[in-house]
């Protein structure tokens, strides 16, 4: 076999391994992209971090209530955590919502939700936890309680 022709096959043999090479990247490429994204478990320290961020794991230093339920802290700021450990016993709002302290250092905020009245009443004072707290803190203040 002549030695040009030998050169030819070979060069023909390498441009052919380049294209095959080629193609298996391109498909490769397409079926990586075909993927779904990778999905945080709950175990995920990036899960996890999100999951502080948000407020997930906070707690009130004392337990709370509100009409005698328990209410978590879940997704409450942490300045409206440090206003619920400063309340005083008392009425507030104008004798709506009454503040209790339990002896351990519960607190409890009692007010009427017993009827569709009573709740469209309260949401006129009041619509999260945080603007109930906002809103007793200010009047303690106010009147020096």
């Amino acid at each position: 076999m002549p030695q040009d022709a030998m050169t030819d096959r070979l060069a023909t043999a390498v441009e052919e391994m380049s294209r095959t090479q080629t193609l298996l990247a391109e498909n490769q490429q397409r079926m990586l992209d075909a993927q779904p994204p990778a999905e945080m478990g709950f175990a995920h320290p990036k899960y996890q971090e999100r999951l502080r961020a948000e407020g997930f794991f906070t707690e009130f230093k004392h337990p709370v209530y509100q009409n005698d339920k328990a209410c978590p802290a879940q997704g409450v700021p942490q300045a409206t955590i440090d206003l619920v450990d400063k309340l005083r016993e008392g009425r507030y709002i104008g004798g709506r919502v009454e503040v209790k302290r339990g002896a351990k250092g519960s607190v409890h905020l009692h007010y009427p939700s017993g009827t569709p009245d009573d709740r469209m009443r309260n949401n006129g004072l009041f619509r999260t936890f945080e603007e109930l707290i906002d809103k007793i803190t200010a009047e303690m203040q106010a009147t020096g309680a």
